[in-house]
């Protein structure tokens, strides 16, 4: 949604916020690198983490197939923790130079750098996928689809929560610009985080996320209401919480199922048959609603160390 902030803000204006920030990271000529790693929690502490683990990021051949088909290269990316990623900023000075008043919802075309969500992979994958060896049974298939997506969700929910932070239309544009997907854009998403967060801490918000979209990853097409809340009830008490409370946590998980289904079928497909997998996905997804709770007890330990990177507020 075009606001009058946005109208108001132009190129120049961009240039001059990833300028401000340029030496702040390594990555000077990646759009708001600096930016975000100053004004943005979620975007800072999954960089520290990569650090940790002796991530890097490459502009080099030996990812060039990302730019072509990304689902070539996340194997390379797990293996040799290098993150790909294009010196794109240069297109931003270029508008400036052209255009130095074009205002900023009119710059849709540079192409994004996915490093929030690939480090948020390549941490993530260190965790779940710890101890884990792949073999050719199904099982051993399933087990290794299940953790893929639980992965994916936690990448898709830290774009999700470092939203939080957005001040206002740079900040936005910015964010934008360095997410794999952000999100749904209807007009009370931003809200609903908010009073989330507000309310029951950045911890809870980011569970409830990660688990809309790991049941959504596993091609449900909704979740029931008291499946939600019997979810929320695992890290908030569910006598604690008010209709008012339950209400709006249901209206939040439910947004994560509008995400387009084109990603979550076709998309998800190819990454997994090029990652060797030769049974149907089909046959390997959760089938059964009733198991959410199994599931989610199951795994928790997992994803609880996961979060701990993610500040309360």
């Amino acid at each position: 949604m075009i606001t009058s902030s946005d109208i108001a803000k132009n190129v120049s204006d961009l240039v001059s916020s990833h300028l401000k920030f340029q030496n702040q990271t390594n990555l000077k000529m990646s759009i708001g690198d600096g930016y975000l790693y100053v004004k943005n929690p979620i975007f800072r502490k999954i960089r520290e983490q990569v650090t940790i683990l002796g991530g890097k990021f490459t502009d080099r051949v030996n990812l060039k197939n990302y730019l072509i088909c990304p689902h070539l290269s996340y194997n390379e990316i797990s293996k040799y923790r290098q993150i790909p990623f294009i010196k794109n900023a240069s297109a931003l000075f270029e508008i400036q130079k052209l255009q130095e008043n074009l205002p900023i919802h009119k710059i849709i075309e540079i192409k994004k750098n996915k490093i929030l969500h690939e480090s948020a992979h390549l941490y993530a994958n260190s965790i779940v996928f710890k101890n884990f060896s792949r073999s050719d049974s199904i099982e051993n298939e399933k087990e290794f689809v299940f953790l893929s997506l639980i992965s994916e969700s936690f990448a898709s929910a830290c774009e999700t929560i470092g939203q939080i932070y957005i001040s206002d239309s740079i900040y936005r544009w910015i964010y934008k610009q360095n997410s794999n997907d952000f999100g749904c854009e209807c007009n009370n998403y931003h809200q609903l985080l908010i009073t989330i967060s507000k309310k029951f801490g950045n911890r809870f918000l980011f569970n409830i996320a990660l688990w809309s979209f790991f049941f959504w990853n596993n091609r449900h097409t909704n979740i029931a209401s008291s499946k939600i809340i019997q979810i929320a009830s695992f890290f908030f008490p569910s006598n604690s919480l008010t209709t008012e409370d339950k209400s709006i946590i249901i209206e939040f998980s439910k947004y994560h199922f509008l995400v387009k289904n084109r990603f979550r079928n076709e998309v998800a497909n190819l990454y997994f048959y090029t990652a060797g997998i030769k049974t149907s996905i089909a046959d390997l997804l959760l089938k059964e609603s009733k198991n959410y709770f199994k599931i989610v007890s199951k795994l928790e330990w997992k994803v609880q160390s996961l979060l701990k990177i993610i500040p309360e507020k």
